[in-house]
């Protein structure tokens, strides 16, 4: 991630799901070593140039909406991943949209357990708010929480070794610091909205 070889997205708002997840639509039926996922994500962050992407989906229709929900890394450049960009009214489009028509989640890409993706995702966006749920990326697994640490170890052994130019070591350290300042302002607004 640092030397920006993947980028990574979240896929989790949808259209008449935005403040209320868990009523999301978007299905991952099991087909045995993978899933197929058929829906549509709005607001998504880094889309158009995101490799992959931590998607939240429907596993099991039948149980109540909180619990049948599912986390799984999803491929953003496969056949039936489409990424429509939202303009904006600057002229700019840091939003988009991306629909899912029988893409392929693979099995071994879930984070967490089967249909319990509203717990690996909860504590992130219920304490950070929905814009800022993982300040270290907007969609990094996190080492920290167990459901991302076998990801985050995976993506670790792929990565170089640390640059040692200090030019490049300069740059990092001020991406580090502003991604740090972010982090505070997140904390910031949590803590005045708690006091309300």
């Amino acid at each position: 991630m640092l030397t920006a070889e993947e980028i990574w997205c979240q896929l989790y708002s949808e259209p008449n799901a935005g403040s209320d997840l868990a009523s999301l639509k978007t299905r991952a039926e099991d087909q045995g070593d993978h899933f197929l996922v058929n829906g549509q994500k709005i607001w998504t962050s880094s889309g158009p140039i995101a490799d992959w992407g931590i998607l939240l989906a429907r596993t099991d229709p039948k149980v109540a909406k909180h619990r049948g929900i599912s986390c799984v890394l999803l491929n953003m450049r496969q056949p039936g991943v489409e990424v429509r960009p939202l303009k904006q009214i600057t002229g700019s489009s840091l939003f988009s949209e991306v629909f899912m028509t029988n893409a392929r989640a693979e099995k071994s890409d879930l984070i967490g357990n089967l249909n319990q993706g509203w717990e690996s995702r909860r504590p992130r966006s219920a304490t950070s708010g929905r814009q800022l749920a993982w300040t270290s990326h907007p969609a990094t697994p996190s080492p920290s929480h167990p459901a991302g640490e076998g990801h985050a170890r995976e993506l670790q052994a792929r990565r170089p070794a640390p640059d040692r130019r200090p030019a490049v070591r300069a740059k990092l350290g001020r991406v580090y610091a502003d991604l740090e300042v972010q982090r505070y302002a997140a904390l910031r607004v949590l803590s005045a909205l708690q006091k309300k």
